[in-house]
């Protein structure tokens, strides 16, 4: 997986965000947010929903944006996938998302 994905989902970790908010907090243009994002997306890691902006002092007020945000379920299984084959790895990424992962195999 490319290392802005993983960037990505780290800071969606920490609280949902739009397009832009997130492009500039991982340092990318906006286009190159929106490739990674739908990939991300297109695999179930990430969910996103329009909202309507609700700032009055902002020229954005009224107009819809595209909130993203982790989808925890898919993530867990990814994890636990991965855990399957490369337990320590999967231990290293159950510590930084905070959760235990399984490495038993089925």
């Amino acid at each position: 997986m490319n290392v802005a994905r993983f960037l990505m989902i780290d800071v969606l970790l920490k609280k949902p965000m739009y397009i832009s908010e997130l492009a500039k907090r991982v340092g990318l243009d906006r286009g190159t947010t929106c490739f990674h994002l739908a990939s991300l997306e297109g695999v179930g890691l990430l969910k996103s929903e329009y909202v309507i902006l609700k700032v009055p002092t902002s020229k954005a007020c009224g107009k819809t944006a595209r909130y993203y945000s982790i989808n925890e379920q898919k993530l867990r299984e990814a994890v636990n996938l991965i855990a399957r084959q490369f337990p320590n790895l999967a231990r290293m990424l159950g510590s930084v998302l905070n959760y235990t992962v399984s490495t038993h195999t089925r």
